[in-house]
């Protein structure tokens, strides 16, 4: 056998190569530490559970069938599992470019983004200069941040042109620029995020 079947303390490199070996415990370490946060991806542009787990069904699919061909000098595991992740939601995308009700409205969505490492930045404030922003401005954003999707892929999951896209992040940069810089300059103390 060779390995030990406590996969629990293996790092995400580890487990990859113990995936590409065939080990099940590792593949099933590896989806329990990933699951949850590449479906939080996934529910932000899929907005129907069911199709959202199906996706996540075939991403980890995918991840099992292309582990070979990670290359610990392009990334790390966890980008390497985010790419196949964006990649094939973009498959989804377009092969369900008829239903318009596919994408998640921003507005009306109440889940909060999975917590990535803002270092030390608390993600409540982070939620609260993005409710600062308008619904475009926050999608295209939370998109590019969360979800790793450039320019371009988010004009065509949108419908909408990259220009369009552009000045959307753009604005909603500098706009969350200005509201940290005013935040500080007051030492917090000042009026709420106004725009």
């Amino acid at each position: 056998m060779g390995y030990s079947d406590d996969v629990d303390h293996c790092s995400d490199e580890e487990l990859i190569i113990r995936i590409q070996r065939r080990d099940d415990k590792a593949f099933e370490q590896l989806y329990n530490r990933y699951a949850s946060r590449v479906l939080g991806l996934i529910r932000r542009v899929i907005f129907d559970a069911n199709e959202s787990e199906d996706v996540l069904q075939i991403v980890f699919m995918s991840i099992w069938q292309k582990c070979h061909q990670y290359e610990r000098e392009r990334g790390s595991v966890q980008a390497f599992i985010f790419q196949i992740a964006k990649t094939r939601m973009i498959d989804y995308m377009r092969s369900h470019r008829h239903h318009d009700d596919v994408l998640v409205d921003m507005e009306e969505e109440d889940r909060q983004p999975d917590p990535i490492e803002l270092d030390q930045v608390s993600h409540v404030v982070v939620d609260d200069l993005l409710k600062a922003l308008s619904a475009d401005e926050r999608r295209a954003l939370e998109l590019t941040v969360y979800g790793g999707f450039t320019q371009q892929e988010i004009a065509k999951l949108l419908h909408k042109p990259p220009g369009t896209v552009k000045s959307w992040i753009r604005r909603g940069l500098i706009k969350l620029k200005r509201i940290v810089s005013e935040t500080a300059n007051d030492g917090g103390e000042g009026e709420k995020w106004h725009i």
